[in-house]
């Protein structure tokens, strides 16, 4: 690797802590499924049936989706310039604000500045 490479990408330690522990978490899951099935399919029970299948994965889809929009809203509220960065990346994302919620349970809007030129 070429000396001062990584650093002048933004890149520092905590980018190798946090992507070695993202893929160490994919490992963790993708093992953990694959216990799962092989416990499912030593069973001589019946396996669950589809439409309870079709519950759990809608119910963890909702789950997923609610954290999802609960983060950016929190995000847009505190102006946290990351996150709303990396929402531009999708190219048919539909941002969901909730400015006027958040002032009434308390939080106020923090207004960021414009870029500096």
């Amino acid at each position: 690797m070429t000396p001062g490479g990584i650093e002048s990408i933004g890149m520092s330690t905590g980018t190798y802590l946090a992507m070695s522990a993202l893929i160490g978490g994919i490992y963790l899951g993708v093992g953990m499924l694959l216990w799962l099935s092989c416990k499912f399919a030593s069973r001589r029970e019946a396996a669950p049936s589809r439409s309870r299948i079709h519950t759990a994965v809608i119910t963890v889809l909702l789950i997923l989706t609610l954290g999802e929009r609960l983060a950016y809203g929190l995000s847009n509220i505190r102006a946290y310039s990351p996150v709303l960065m990396a929402s531009r990346a999708f190219p048919l994302y539909l941002p969901l604000t909730f400015r006027s919620f958040g002032k009434a349970i308390g939080l106020n809007a923090v207004r960021s500045e414009g870029p500096k030129i």
